[in-house]
Formats: C-alpha cells, structure tokens, sequence
C-alpha cells in the first residue's frame, strides 16, 4: 500500500516539473530569452514549487488525521447491509421457494 507521504510528496514532485517544464519553454518560445537563461530560470523555478509544494504536503499531512487519509484514498468499506446479517443461508433459501 502506498503510504501518506509517498502519495503525497509524488504528487508535489510531479507539479513541481510540470512547473519547470511550463516555465522553460514559456521563458525559451514565447518570451524568447536565450537557452541557457531560460534553464535556468526554469531551475530555480522548479527548485521554489518543490519548496512550496514540499510545505503545502506537511501543512496537509497534520491536518488530516489518518483515518479521514485512508477514507479518502480507499473509499468507505464494504460493509453488508443490516438485513443481509439478520437473514442467515437456510432462511434465504426458504424465502425464495415460497
């Protein structure tokens, strides 16, 4: 199972390059800076959104308590209904030959 953290930090990890990515060739096609300016502008931003996204997952991870974490990851158990525990097999089988 994936833990909290490494779902998390995953997903800060992916924005983050998505991030460097926009930033470089936006800085590279359209504003038409050099290569090497747009890099690096493009590092530093990939190093500030892996900062902040980096924060955002520790803000994130207190404030959810790990039962809501699995509850959202997971979905709500599959519990049988109430009726289905009262009626047991043999009462099943009697109902549906009447």
């Amino acid at each position: 199972m994936i833990k909290r953290n490494q779902y998390a930090n995953a997903w800060a990890n992916i924005v983050a390059i998505i991030m460097f990515f926009l930033t470089f060739f936006t800085a590279y096609f359209f504003a038409q800076f050099p290569l090497t300016t747009s890099f690096i502008k493009a590092t530093v931003t990939l190093l500030v959104s892996m900062i902040v996204a980096k924060i955002i997952v520790f803000v994130w991870n207190n404030s959810m308590p790990s039962d809501d974490w699995r509850l959202l990851v997971k979905g709500a158990p599959d519990l049988p209904k109430r009726a289905d525990l009262l009626i047991s097999e043999t009462d099943n089988g009697e109902l549906e030959n009447n």
